[in-house]
């Protein structure tokens, strides 16, 4: 798959699924294929890009990302938008990684359970009912 497709697929299957999980606190559509036509014109000149070309990698609102919101799951922060990327950020884009969005968080990261005054409850995938506790588990587009 092109990096356009898979940004394609990914952005497809959250506009399935997002509604329900509530995952993103920030996504931008058009700025995920702007990155991924970029990494696939570099990938057809031939040009060498990092070990993560052309993979989405969401981004915790507790992370800075040059041009984001940066709110911090909370009402407080609503306005904040990052005038620079964050170190990660930074080698992620490096490496050839296409910044997804910004995930949500607790309220500035302080609780177990994904939920906050801001962006609400993000459930767990396979149970609706309840709000999404410790690790991460994302079901996959294939």
């Amino acid at each position: 798959m092109s990096p356009v497709e898979i940004a394609d697929a990914t952005l497809a299957l959250i506009d399935k699924l997002d509604g329900r999980l509530n995952r993103f606190a920030h996504l931008d559509p058009d700025d995920v294929r702007r990155q991924a036509k970029d990494v696939e014109k570099r990938l057809m000149r031939g040009q060498e890009l990092g070990p993560l070309a052309g993979v989405p990698v969401p981004i915790k609102d507790l992370i800075a990302v040059r041009d984001q919101p940066m709110q911090f799951g909370s009402r407080v922060m609503e306005e904040n938008v990052a005038d620079q990327d964050a170190p990660a950020v930074e080698r992620i884009r490096n490496a050839g990684g296409i910044i997804l969005g910004k995930s949500t968080t607790s309220e500035f990261g302080c609780k177990a359970v994904g939920d906050s005054p801001l962006t609400g409850i993000t459930r767990n995938p396979w149970n609706l009912d309840k709000p999404l506790e410790g690790r991460v588990v994302v079901p996959q587009p294939w």
